[in-house]
Parts: structure tokens; sequence; C-alpha cells
């Protein structure tokens, strides 16, 4: 049954398991599977999703909001994004010698996908014998010239190994990274993301000042944890049970290093007098820094995660001082 419609990638997998034939290609919409006269194409999943649309609407012009809507339905992509994946599908159909099947574009309006289309449903479709199984008939093959049996072998393994080399020697499409503007982002500086990748914190710049905001990445919603004033942040940093965000403020000439819960809440004070950068250990219970000290000396310090108990575990003198950026701990 083919669904057509805006709602067509609404429907439930179940309901689009057609095999669709073009030129000289077979798309199989259950299995997520394009071929080429048997040899598989890969495609990233939106490249297949855009095709399978274009296949269930061959030979129309669509628009380009149109396909951006229905292929990225819970993403914010621009026209760049639709013309690269435009651009790997017409690579990926450039094997079908035949040229039976295009992609033509309508300048600011969208795209056509011309091709003669047939459906079949998964109970009528014929599968195409892969390599293995002619090898497996001729295997089969009972015959009084043992000499014929052997030739036929040989020519079927020849086959097999063919097919793999012109496998491996076809071109894939190069897989394109979906990226995504995160709005209200664009004035921010001294940017963490979340060890499991909901959150970004980030303080934002405007009019000279900055606000301490978080911002959820899949929703787009923002909460102000410190409102502007003339602070500037570095080396923010989140617990690693994403509870808390530590970060280093250098307000009225010094530098504190302090903690507030991710959705806003009281500020803690860890250390004053604190330097730019941190590492928190993987339990979360200490952090490392590196003080510069007199005379050219630099000293690897650690303390507790709520700044009792400074230690100072080695120093090094000029030139070989430690980094004051690059600390990190090991990850067990």
């Amino acid at each position: 049954m083919a669904i057509n419609g805006s709602n067509f990638f609404d429907a439930p997998l179940a309901e689009r398991s057609n095999i669709y034939e073009f030129g000289s290609f077979r798309l199989d919409a259950g299995q997520r599977i394009l071929t080429l006269e048997g040899q598989i194409i890969r495609l990233s999943p939106k490249m297949f999703e855009l095709l399978l649309y274009f296949v269930e609407h061959p030979n129309q012009v669509i628009e380009k909001d149109t396909l951006m809507r229905e292929v990225w339905r819970d993403a914010i992509v621009e026209d760049a994004n639709l013309t690269v994946h435009i651009s790997n599908l017409r690579k990926a159909l450039n094997g079908d010698l035949g040229r039976a099947v295009s992609i033509e574009t309508f300048p600011k309006v969208g795209y056509r996908f011309s091709a003669e289309v047939s459906t079949l449903n998964q109970e009528s479709a014929d599968p195409k014998p892969s390599s293995v199984d002619h090898l497996d008939q001729l295997v089969a093959i009972r015959s009084q010239s043992k000499a014929a049996i052997m030739w036929a072998a040989v020519a079927a393994i020849v086959l097999v190994i063919g097919g793999i080399a012109f496998w491996v020697a076809t071109p894939t499409p190069t897989r394109v990274p979906l990226m995504i503007r995160v709005a209200g982002t664009e004035n921010s500086a001294s940017i963490a993301l979340s060890p499991d990748g909901q959150y970004i914190a980030h303080a934002i710049s405007k009019f000279g000042k900055r606000a301490l905001t978080m911002t959820n990445v899949g929703s787009g919603s923002s909460v102000q944890l410190i409102p502007p004033d003339d602070s500037l942040y570095y080396g923010m940093k989140f617990s690693r049970d994403n509870s808390y965000l530590y970060f280093v403020r250098l307000q009225n000439d010094q530098f504190t290093l302090d903690r507030i819960p991710v959705l806003g809440g009281q500020i803690v004070n860890i250390m004053n007098d604190s330097p730019q950068e941190f590492a928190i250990s993987p339990d979360g219970s200490k952090i490392c820094y590196v003080r510069r000290l007199p005379n050219g000396v630099s000293s690897m310090n650690v303390a507790n995660s709520d700044g009792t108990g400074e230690r100072e575990i080695a120093q090094r003198m000029m030139p070989d001082n430690y980094s004051v950026y690059d600390i990190a701990w090991s990850p067990v």
C-alpha cells in the first residue's frame, strides 16, 4: 500500500514496507535498503528518507520548505543542508548507466525526482539472487563430468570475488553531519556542554554586560542563572551527574570559583583567588588546578570539590612551568 500526503513519515514502519523499482535501482522501504543491480548503495538515514519521499512523489516539483518539513521534522534545517543532501543523492544515483533517474533543480522553488517508479508489495517482490545463491546452485548441480563441476565452481568463486572487489571500489556518498543552530547562543562566550548533551551553559553578551544562561539543546528553552552584570566567565564545567555548573567569575578584579544548580538556585562560593581553569575528578569529589607562584614557580594543586583541603602535589620552575589551561584527570 503506497502512502501519500504530508503525513507519510508518520505512518508505522509496518505500513511502509513497499519495494520500489526505478531505473536500475530497487528501494526497500521496510528494510531501508537501496540496491543497484543487487549491490547495496549506502546512504545516511536522512539521505534515505529524502530519497524515499522523492520516490513516493515521482515527477512532481516539490518545494524546498516541504522537503525540509517532511524529512527534518524535529530539527531546524537551512537550505544549505538540503542542498548538500541533494548533491550526495545525485552522486549515489549516478551509478545508473541508463540515466533513467535524475533530480532536477528548479531555482528558488524546489526539486523534481524524474523517474518511472513501479511499486511492489513485500509479498510479490521477486528478490534478486545474490552471488552466494548462484554458488549454491552451481555446487548443487550434478554432472557426469567432474571437470565441468570444478570449472563451474571456479567460475562462481571468481564472480563472488569480482562482486566484492566492485563493491569495495564503488564510491559511497559522504556522510554529512547534520548541523543544527542552537537558538539564543549567537552572542555567547565560555560555552560548556553537559555530559548528557542536553544542556549548554553560556554567557550571553549584550550592551557590555554578560548574563550566565542555561539552554536546553532539544527544546531551545533557556533559564537565566545570573542576571547581566560586568562579570567575565571562564572555565565553565558541569558536574558528572549534570546537577551543578562550576564556573570561574572575574568580578571586581578578583577570580572566584563558584557553583550553581543547572536550572538555577543559590550560588555557592568554592574558592576565592582561584585560577581561570580547573578540572573535576571522575567521581566529582576533587578539583585540580595550577597556581602561578612568585619567582617563576608553578604548582599543581588538588582540593575537595567544595574548596576545602587544598594541597600542593607538585612544582615546576620556569621555563618548564605547568600549563594553566591544559588540565585533565585520568578517566579512572
